[in-house]
C-alpha cells in the first residue's frame, strides 16, 4: 500500500488523524466550548428550521459510539446513562427546546468524560466528536476543526506555510520524495527524487506515519532540519540540512498551442487571482491568443472573493458575478468591476462533477453573462457560503451563514451548474 503526501498541502481529514502524535500536549481550556458553539449557531446560521436539539443530541450520541468502541449511550425519558471504560453514569436530561438546553447537557456530559476512563487529551478529541455530530444534522459544511486539523486548514486556504517542498509516499513503512520542487529549499539543499528519509533531526522514521514524518520536517521560517537520507548508488546514508522556507503550492498549470492557451486552477486561494494573470500575461506574451480555455475540473473551491476576482478578469463593468442570501438580510449582489482581460479572446471553462463551491460561482457567472462557453459535466452543487471563527483552544468553527447565488437568483445549493456543452469523457 503506497500513501502519499505533499509537504506543500498536507491535509489531515479525520479525527483519528489529530491522535497520531507520540506525545500530546495538554489542550488549552475551554470550558464553554458547547455553550458558545452553541450561541455562534443560534446568532448566525443561515437556517433556523434546521436546528433540532433533540436530533442533535441523539446523534451526537451515535458519533460517540462509533469512535470510541468502549462508549455506550442510552437516552430514556428524563435521564442519559453513559458507558465508558468499564464504568457508567446517568445524568439528568432536561427538555430540548433550545441550543441552551442542549449546551448545558454537553457541559455535563464533558465533565464526566474523565469519570468514564478517558485523560484529558482523549475527553477533549470525544468532545469534538460530540459536537461535530450535533453540527453534522445541520449541514456537511458546518464542522468544528481541532487544533491540528485547524492549522492544516488555515495554511491550506493561505496557499503557504513553512517547509521544505517536496512531495513523499509512503510504501510499506519507507518514506521516500516522490518528487522534488523546483526553485524550493529541498532542490537548493540537494535532496532528489527518490531519496528515502531514514531520519529527522536524528529521530529515525522507521514506526511514524506519513503524517507524523512530514510533521517533523515541517518548522519555523528560516530553520534547519537535518534529514538523513538513502540514496540509490550511495554507499553510505547522506545527511543533508535544509533550511525550511515559504513553500506556496503549485495550484496552476498553463500553456499554449496553436495561440489557444489553456490553464488548469485546482484551487482558489489567496494567490489565485495574481497567478492567473501572470500566466494569461505569460501566455499572450508567447503569441497573442485567439481562444482560452480554464480547466476548472478538480477544483473544489476555496475562497470566494478569489472568485469574485478573477471573474473581473473576463466581464465587463457591472455584470452580476454571484448574490449571497440569508434569513436575515436582503440579497447582496457583488458586481464585475473594470478591469478587462482578453476582451475579445473566446472562452470555454471546465467543469465537472469535483468543481465545486467557488468553481461553479466563477463558471456559472461566466456562463450566465454569456462570457463563456461550460463543457463537461454537472458542478458538485455547493451553494453555500461558510465562515470560520477561530476559538481559544486554536480550534476553528467554520459554519454556514449564507446561500449564494447565481445571475437572477439561479440557485447551485444541490444542482450545480449544468453545461452548455456535455463532455463524455
Amino acid at each position: 500500500m503506497v500513501l502519499r503526501c505533499c509537504l506543500v498541502a498536507l491535509s489531515v481529514m479525520s479525527f483519528a488523524g489529530s491522535l497520531c502524535a507520540v506525545e500530546e500536549e495538554p489542550p488549552k481550556p475551554f470550558p464553554q466550548m458547547s455553550q458558545f458553539i452553541g450561541e455562534m449557531v443560534n446568532r448566525f446560521y443561515y437556517d433556523q428550521k434546521r436546528v433540532n436539539p433533540t436530533l442533535m443530541l441523539e446523534h451526537s450520541m451515535r458519533e460517540l459510539e462509533e469512535n470510541e468502541i468502549s462508549f455506550r449511550a442510552e437516552i430514556s425519558d428524563g435521564s442519559l446513562r453513559l458507558e465508558g471504560l468499564g464504568k457508567t453514569t446517568t445524568l439528568s436530561l432536561p427538555k430540548l427546546q433550545s441550543l441552551k438546553d442542549l449546551a448545558v447537557v454537553y457541559d455535563s456530559i464533558r465533565e464526566v468524560f474523565p469519570e468514564l476512563g478517558f485523560d484529558v487529551n482523549r475527553s477533549r478529541d470525544l468532545t469534538y466528536v460530540m459536537l461535530n455530530g450535533a453540527l453534522a444534522t445541520l449541514d456537511p459544511h458546518t464542522v468544528l476543526m481541532p487544533p491540528k486539523r485547524a492549522k492544516e486548514f488555515s495554511e491550506s486556504i493561505s496557499g503557504q506555510f513553512y517547509g521544505v517542498g517536496a512531495y513523499l509516499n509512503q510504501d510499506v513503512g519507507d518514506v521516500r520524495i516522490e518528487r522534488v520542487m523546483k526553485g524550493m529549499p529541498a532542490e537548493k539543499a540537494g535532496l532528489k527524487d527518490g531519496d528515502k528519509i531514514i531520519a529527522v533531526d536524528g529521530e529515525p522514521t522507521v514506526g511514524l506515519t506519513l503524517s507524523q514524518v512530514v510533521d517533523r520536517i515541517r518548522g519555523p521560517l528560516n530553520t534547519i532540519v537535518n534529514l538523513k537520507v538513502e540514496r540509490e548508488g550511495s554507499q553510505e546514508p547522506l545527511e543533508i540540512p535544509t533550511s525550511r522556507g515559504v513553500i506556496a503550492p503549485p495550484t496552476l498549470i498553463s500553456w499554449q498551442k496553436d495561440q489557444i492557451g489553456y490553464v488548469r486552477l485546482d484551487q482558489f486561494n489567496r494567490y489565485s487571482n495574481q497567478q492567473l494573470d501572470e500566466a494569461i500575461s505569460q501566455l499572450q506574451e508567447e503569441r497573442p491568443l485567439r481562444g482560452f480555455v480554464l480547466d476548472l475540473r478538480f477544483n473544489g473551491g476555496g475562497l470566494l472573493p478569489q472568485a469574485h476576482m478573477i471573474a473581473d478578469m473576463f466581464l465587463g463593468h457591472s455584470k452580476e458575478v454571484v448574490r449571497t442570501v440569508s434569513m436575515i438580510r436582503s440579497p447582496q449582489i457583488l458586481q464585475s468591476g473594470r478591469r478587462l482581460v482578453l476582451p475579445e479572446v473566446p472562452i470555454v471553462v471546465l467543469v465537472g462533477p469535483s468543481s465545486a463551491s467557488a468553481s461553479e460561482i466563477l463558471s456559472g457567472a461566466l456562463q450566465q453573462n454569456d462570457r463563456a462557453i461550460v463543457a463537461g459535466n454537472t458542478t458538485y452543487g455547493k451553494g453555500s457560503v461558510q465562515t470560520m471563527r477561530p476559538l481559544l483552544d486554536d480550534s476553528i468553527f467554520k459554519f454556514t451563514i449564507q446561500e449564494y447565488q447565481l445571475k437572477d437568483g439561479l440557485s447551485i445549493q444541490g444542482q450545480g451548474v449544468d453545461p452548455d456543452l456535455a463532455l463524455l469523457r
